[in-house]
């Protein structure tokens, strides 16, 4: 893994998410290098081919933050959209951790969306603040298919447990349920497994569906043979999604489980976050 120090050109962007009205993002590139990210398509000097083997650090981005909050409205700031911001090098680094401390000393909202269970280390800032909620991303309870997919992530055992303890230290904590894959983590087994999790936790479910992007592509294809990416190219998808989110209902009404799609388009925060990166 080779690790790069960059300077940044600001710390909180405007998020092209209906949820969210800024972006943080501490890194660029993510050591877990997921198959199926949409960022190694739109992350600066990656591909598809180095996905997830270079991560830099924006070494300046609480100096940024720290002058940027004295003007700016209040509002509900994502950490992070593009990276994980709990992947290994927040631990020599804890950009993430002083980040979101210092965005709720100063009357932010802050949302938390990792795979990784570094995020218990911040316990300590994160129990019982009412304007802070931590999502847990977590696409299979299969162990076998996590590795093919999330590559070099948490296995799902480590992730379920840091939902338990996000949640036993009263974190407002939900799952995100994705992306979902044709043929891979669509199985209604795969679906209910995961809803019957989040009723046993008493937390929301956000689900969206594998975003299409070439890079994406290409890396699944890699992972998966070449006859996933065959019947991908058969796939009638809007027809495969109507099916498969009529499930993920049906289930979670079955186990009481709110449950909602992750409805936004990254395009617009995409276009307007890498202007302003460097």
């Amino acid at each position: 893994m080779q690790v790069l120090e960059v300077k940044a050109k600001s710390a909180l962007n405007r998020s092209g998410m209906v949820e969210l009205d800024y972006a943080f993002n501490a890194y660029l590139g993510c050591a877990h290098g997921c198959r199926y990210c949409y960022a190694a398509d739109i992350t600066p000097g990656e591909s598809a081919e180095t996905w997830g083997e270079t991560v830099r650090v924006r070494v300046n981005i609480i100096e940024l933050l720290q002058r940027e909050i004295k003007s700016m409205r209040r509002g509900l700031v994502g950490i992070s959209t593009i990276t994980d911001p709990y992947q290994p090098i927040e631990a020599k680094y804890r950009l993430s951790r002083q980040a979101i401390s210092l965005l709720l000393a100063n009357g932010f909202r802050v949302s938390i969306q990792t795979k990784s269970p570094l995020v218990l280390r911040d316990l300590d800032i994160l129990r019982e603040r009412k304007r802070l909620d931590a999502g847990v991303s977590l696409a299979t309870p299969d162990s076998q298919i996590s590795r093919l997919i999330d590559r070099k992530s948490p296995l799902p055992e480590a992730r379920i447990r840091t939902m338990r303890e996000l949640t036993r230290n009263s974190v407002k904590t939900w799952m995100f349920m994705g992306p979902i894959i044709p043929g891979i983590n669509d199985s209604g087994d795969s679906i209910e497994a995961l809803i019957s999790l989040a009723a046993e936790l008493k937390i929301r479910v956000i689900y969206d569906l594998l975003n299409p992007y070439s890079g994406a592509k290409s890396m699944l294809g890699d992972s998966l043979g070449p006859g996933w990416l065959s019947s991908m190219m058969g796939l009638d998808r809007r027809k495969w999604w109507e099916k498969v989110e009529s499930t993920i209902l049906r289930v979670a009404r079955e186990y009481n489980v709110k449950c909602n799609s992750e409805a936004s388009e990254l395009s617009a925060e995409t276009g307007l976050l890498y202007k302003q990166l460097f």
